[in-house]
């Protein structure tokens, strides 16, 4: 749960509209999922092929 709550917070600094971004939303709601199955680490890879401001912070917070 920490570590969800890092990474939702973290993700949302992303964003310019926040938690209220519907990019935010999307994407939290996949790396949540992600993370109770155990496989965040392949999503990271593809969300790193995108330009995201703040995506090293967002890798490091989960890693």
């Amino acid at each position: 749960m920490k570590t969800a709550q890092k990474l939702a917070g973290t993700l949302a600094s992303m964003f310019p509209e926040g938690v209220e971004d519907s990019e935010y939303q999307r994407n939290l709601e996949i790396l949540v999922g992600e993370l109770g199955q155990g496989t965040v680490l392949e999503d990271l890879a593809a969300m790193a092929s995108k330009d995201l401001p703040g995506f090293n912070f967002l890798s490091k917070t989960v890693l």
